[in-house]
């Protein structure tokens, strides 16, 4: 429940909203380029499921931002800075999806 009409009326229920619109987003495709942004917007997903203890949607986006990035890496192998950067949104999926595993359990 929030005091105003869409503004969340603590840290937990704030991040609870933006996982929502950034899901929204991720699956519409709207403002989020193709790219390490998608790969940025997919592992926000996945983090802030984590925090609010959604650990299925967690787990299904840090899937998707391994498997994106994967895939992503590939694509891109020649450009140094572009890849640097999608490795290290692939490291911390990989090490936030193992600790949201241990904690799902």
């Amino acid at each position: 429940m929030t005091i105003w009409n869409g503004v969340p009326r603590d840290e937990f229920e704030a991040r609870r909203f933006a996982a929502k619109y950034y899901k929204n987003a991720f699956e519409t495709g709207k403002e989020i380029s193709h790219g390490n942004q998608t790969l940025q917007a997919a592992y926000l997903i996945a983090e802030l499921s984590r925090q609010t203890g959604d650990h299925d949607t967690a787990r299904q986006y840090f899937n998707t931002t391994v498997k994106m990035g994967q895939e992503y890496i590939n694509e891109i192998r020649g450009d140094r800075t572009r890849t640097a950067l999608a490795r290290k949104i692939l490291e911390l999926a990989l090490a936030q999806g193992k600790r949201n595993l241990a904690e799902a359990k």
